[in-house]
């Protein structure tokens, strides 16, 4: 079956569609799933508890879509998981540095991620992915801050610098032991 008639009004343009300056690829959740191996649940469950939220909408609908720079937090928020850092913890990281546009966060390292190959990973699953081209158009204020008080950031902030430090200590150890093993 083709996969524009699968994929429905939302992107019945997209042969069609020309990208220009104003004009940005917006990826359904089914899509950003596949392409970059995430379930849906986790999706769903990271929007819901606002850690990475769609920051796009159709035109047409309500349906609410991902930028480029929202897969490239989900692949960072899934790295930071598969690091072994908390939840609580990457909610923190991610709330930092989604404040930045696109063109900066592909050059920043957080916890010796480097963005810019997660960034030409998302680049190269999505390439070949169906999307949507939508009018950039700034985000609601508010519409993806996190809801998060003060004293729970302080909070989160401290222990992620606790846990950081007690990693570092816990390599150096490793390290000291392996040296004495030879």
């Amino acid at each position: 079956m083709n996969r524009q008639v699968l994929q429905g009004e939302l992107f019945s343009d997209f042969e069609n569609a020309v990208i220009d300056s104003n004009k940005i690829h917006a990826y359904r959740a089914i899509t950003i799933s596949n392409a970059l191996g995430v379930p849906l649940h986790r999706l769903e469950k990271w929007d819901s508890q606002r850690i990475i939220v769609p920051s796009l909408r159709s035109p047409q609908s309500t349906r609410r879509l991902y930028s480029m720079k929202d897969a490239l937090l989900i692949m960072t928020v899934q790295e930071l998981l598969d690091k072994g850092f908390s939840q609580q913890e990457v909610a923190v990281i991610v709330s930092t540095i989604s404040a930045y546009p696109l063109n900066v966060l592909k050059n920043v390292v957080v916890h010796k991620i480097s963005l810019h190959d997660l960034y030409q990973q998302c680049q190269k699953k999505l390439a070949q992915e169906d999307s949507a081209t939508v009018q950039e158009q700034p985000i609601p204020a508010g519409a993806n801050e996190r809801v998060i008080d003060e004293f729970t950031v302080r909070r989160l902030q401290k222990e992620l610098e606790i846990r950081t430090a007690e990693r570092a200590q816990q390599q150096q150890t490793d390290v000291h032991a392996r040296s004495c093993i030879k």
